[in-house]
């Protein structure tokens, strides 16, 4: 679970039924503006999750939450701007 003043993230891990799913997860965004009743047909990875909450954050972004390819969660999080962020740029390697 992820939150702030401004949302609640609350992604789901678990598989149930015999659909598997791979790297895709459920999350339930709850925000105290904007639209009610949500829903996205986008297919999102566990990055689309990390590259947005780094851009709420303003933080540089890890691993491959920096890859074009990544998309925002920006049609649920209404308030997330697509910007440039440099990569992470510390000692540390994240594999």
């Amino acid at each position: 679970m992820v939150t702030s003043p401004e949302f609640l993230a609350l992604p789901f891990y678990e598989l149930f039924g015999t659909r598997i799913n791979v790297n895709q997860i459920l999350t339930i965004v709850d925000t105290n503006h904007g639209t009610r009743g949500e829903k996205s047909d986008q297919l999102y990875t566990h990055f689309s999750l990390l590259k947005t909450l780094e851009g709420a954050f303003q933080l540089p972004c890890l691993n491959h939450a920096c890859d074009e390819n990544v998309k925002t969660m920006s049609d649920l999080f209404w308030i997330i701007k697509e910007y440039e962020r440099p990569p992470l740029t510390s000692g540390w390697a994240f594999l």
